[in-house]
């Protein structure tokens, strides 16, 4: 579902602008105060009265109110600014602009992730680049492996669809969610978090002498009034906060790291309890969401939150040395700080990684959701378990501008499938386009087709092959080994999905087609598809012996220039262009 982002964003920058314009009067108003403020203190030195008195302390509180207000302001600006910028993210999908986004999924890879690379599902120019919307390292590492491995049964691939498509839907609430995360997470969130309640665990417990804490608290207060009086001597008084510090310094010298901790969140954390008050107030047509955010859903995860800021605020204000001093020396003020922590423990310890690793699974879900929002053509395919089938009407890449790429209908006859054609006439394109389709369709998202019904399978691929020098392994021989890794893949009860384009390139062309043929041959089960790309026309003569179909990619020739329409046909090709291109380079004359 596509709205006019051009449209909310106009009415963003209007908001924005209205906002400024009243930043700008209240900072003019805050000076004016603050002139008359000065003026005041000014008059009173010179000539004392009530009327003065009464006007300074006027003059603070309005200076107080205003800056209120005015803090108030700069935070409705803060919150357009991000929307506006997760606005620009969206058009920036749309207008193919979305390579410059900084999270690519590259810090996912995996030695063992073939297909990662080959489908181009993690990294730079990436489907993670292009559908991320997830801030906590949870809710990308749930994106990256949800794109990366088949791990949802059939029955959780159909609720999976039907979350994505209620979220696909509700864009507001999808905008919503990106602004409000986009000022968290500035040190890792659900890291330091872990790290936090791992510490506390054992190490920090209640202080059940608070409220000794509190009676020499009432003690101090009681001395200073009698101070002010002449009734106590200021020794007594003096003596008593250097006691006060002697242990706060004792009692909280050794919880200083914990506080380190939970001061890191404090910015953070004073925007999450938004996020999971917009989770909890949502009403849920999906079964699959409503299970996922069941534990956020119970009222319990805004509350958790909140405390956790308060106490990183109370924490935050003796970070100073003067701060420290004052509240240490009448409040020891530490202890009581810990004494606010472990009551957090014990009453939400337990919970906080279950709510963030569900408003993770929700940033997951929201990604797959981005596809839906802004491409034109997307559908749910069917995924079904037998027979072995893709039937796709209109598939193109997710990756590719809409408008400018080629779309394609394919129905699946034979389980080995042959595809030639000339250089840059879209074989290759075309396996990365069923491939990654196939990706996301098993991960529960939308694809880009009109309509697709596509068996439940594992996709297996050999595409881009590289040496690896420092382990003296050819291209070719690391192109052995994931073909070899398909035929013992092939073996086990599993439906799989080969993709192996230009196969064994890396050799001389005898002994490709006779291992072409060979590792084709064994690649022919009842539960395997397979899709070969190749410049060898001799591959295509399997469809005589065996149940093979062959398809090309063909192109036309018009004033000495090479034009390609990159639609799959049936059949063998009956052309080559390498000539053409060498010609045309200057290669050869």
């Amino acid at each position: 579902m596509k709205i006019n982002y051009d449209e909310h964003i106009k009415q963003v920058e209007k908001i924005l602008a209205l906002l400024k314009e009243k930043s700008n009067r209240y900072t003019f108003l805050r000076a004016i105060v603050f002139v008359c403020f000065l003026f005041l203190v000014y008059t009173n030195i010179v000539q004392l009265n009530y009327l003065y008195f009464f006007m300074l302390v006027l003059s603070i509180v309005i200076f107080i109110v205003l800056v209120f207000k005015h803090t108030n302001i700069k935070k409705q600006i803060r919150y357009y600014e991000n929307k506006k910028e997760v606005l620009d993210c969206y058009l920036a999908r749309i207008n193919d602009d979305w390579s410059s986004f900084i999270e690519t999924g590259e810090a996912y890879k995996r030695e063992e992730y073939f297909i990662a690379k080959d489908l181009d599902l993690l990294g730079k120019h990436s489907l993670f680049q292009y559908l991320n919307v997830a801030k906590t390292s949870l809710g990308k590492q749930k994106l990256a492996s949800s794109l990366t491995s088949i791990q949802y049964s059939l029955d959780e691939i159909q609720a999976r669809q039907n979350a994505v498509k209620e979220l696909a839907n509700d864009i507001e609430f999808s905008i919503e969610v990106q602004t409000l995360l986009m000022d968290t997470n500035k040190k890792d969130d659900i890291q330091v978090l872990n790290e936090l309640i791992t510490k506390i665990e054992n190490h920090i417990t209640s202080q059940h002498y608070a409220w000794i804490i509190r009676v020499i608290t009432l003690v101090l207060m009681g001395l200073s009034f009698m101070q002010v009086f002449g009734k106590a001597s200021a020794s007594i008084l003096f003596l008593a906060i250097v006691i006060n510090l002697a242990v706060a310094s004792i009692g909280g010298l050794r919880y200083q790291s914990y506080f380190t901790i939970v001061h890191s969140l404090s910015e953070s954390l004073n925007h999450y309890p938004h996020i999971f008050h917009l989770i909890e107030k949502k009403n849920w047509q999906s079964i699959y969401l409503n299970e996922t955010l069941k534990d956020i859903k119970a009222h319990k995860a805004t509350q958790g939150i909140e405390a956790i800021h308060h106490i990183s605020e109370h924490i935050h204000q003796r970070q100073n040395a003067i701060g420290y001093f004052i509240l240490n020396g009448l409040f020891i003020y530490d202890l009581l700080c810990v004494d606010e922590l472990a009551k957090w423990k014990k009453d939400y310890g337990k919970d906080v990684m279950k709510w963030f690793d569900q408003l993770g699974e929700l940033e997951a879900m929201l990604s797959l959701a981005i596809l839906p929002q802004t491409k034109n053509v997307t559908t749910y395919p069917t995924i079904i378990e037998n027979p072995l089938m893709i039937d796709v009407t209109n598939i193109y890449h997710p990756l590719m501008q809409e408008e400018k790429s080629v779309g394609n209908s394919f129905q699946l006859v034979h389980q080995v499938n042959i595809i030639t054609g000339s250089n840059m006439s879209g074989k290759t394109t075309f396996l990365r386009t069923l491939g990654i389709n196939m990706v996301l369709s098993f991960a529960g998202g939308a694809i880009c087709a009109n309509h697709a019904t596509i068996s439940y399978m594992h996709v297996l691929t050999s595409m881009r092959i590289e040496d690896e020098l420092s382990r003296g392994t050819s291209t070719f021989y690391a192109e052995l080994k994931r073909i070899k890794q398909m035929i013992d893949k092939s073996e086990e009860d599993k439906a799989i999905c080969c993709f192996i384009d230009e196969i064994f390139k890396g050799t001389n062309s005898a002994d490709r087609i006779v291992g072409a043929k060979a590792a084709i041959e064994r690649l022919m089960k009842e539960n395997v598809i397979v899709f070969v790309s190749t410049h060898d026309f001799e591959l295509c003569d399997l469809e005589k012996n065996f149940p093979v179909s062959n398809y090309h990619f063909k192109e036309d020739y018009k004033d000495k220039q090479i034009l390609f329409d990159y639609h799959i046909r049936l059949g063998r090709s009956q052309t080559t262009n390498a000539k053409f291109l060498l010609e045309m380079v200057g290669i050869i004359k």
